[in-house]
């Protein structure tokens, strides 16, 4: 963050993305992890931190379905993050 913003990025145009999914890792329990401390991030860093966990490779591995099968396991970690 700092970087940014010695760089000439004002605050207000960071958005924190914590790469859910098979960037954090192969083992889903990982983005679980992250998932539920997601309050825990915007608190400490003081910004929007961005959620994209449509169809996820660890909503998969958890669900034991395949992409167009994992809606309500999408949903619900939205709502968890909410």
């Amino acid at each position: 963050i700092a970087a940014l913003t010695g760089a000439g990025i004002k605050r207000n145009r960071l958005v924190l993305d914590p790469g859910m999914g098979f960037f954090l890792g192969a083992a889903p329990e990982t983005s679980l992890s992250v998932l539920a401390r997601f309050d825990e991030l915007r608190l400490r860093f003081d910004l929007p931190v961005l959620l994209s966990v449509s169809r996820k490779s660890f909503l998969r591995a958890l669900t034991g379905r395949g992409p167009g099968d994992v809606g309500a396991a999408t949903l619900a970690a939205e709502l968890a993050a909410a």
